[in-house]
């Protein structure tokens, strides 16, 4: 009986034709000599450690071309000198008197209390 196959058990399926391939290719040993006795790797653990190393060593690439990639565009910003016009700051238009009715206001206020009297600040209505 043919049953279909679905989308995500196709991948998986081509995913672990693919690492099978890649350990023939590598001629990598199913079975792992230690000292003290030797065990065969299932090759579901096998898979799997593979798995975890080629996708830890392309996170790592991608993390060192990003991060090369940023320090190359700081040392060329760096690098480029621009000319810096300051500009003058500017008073917002406030709620305040003009320079002019200040100026007058002052002035009043010096010539009626004869230079005793000082305005410290003028607020509009």
């Amino acid at each position: 009986m043919i049953r279909s196959i679905e989308l995500s058990e196709l991948s998986t399926l081509m995913l672990v034709i693919k690492i099978n391939y890649i350990l023939e290719y590598l001629d990598l040993a199913y079975v792992i000599d230690t000292p003290f006795k030797s065990f065969v790797v299932e090759d579901n653990v096998l898979n799997a450690l593979v798995l975890l190393l080629v996708g830890m060593s392309t996170v790592m690439l991608i993390l060192f071309i990003i991060v090369s990639g940023g320090n190359l565009l700081i040392r060329l910003v760096n690098r480029i000198k621009l000319d810096i016009h300051e500009v003058p700051f500017t008073s917002l238009r406030s709620e305040t008197v003009s320079t002019k009715n200040e100026a007058a206001i002052i002035e009043a206020v010096r010539t009626l209390t004869k230079g005793r009297g000082k305005v410290e600040y003028i607020k509009k209505k």
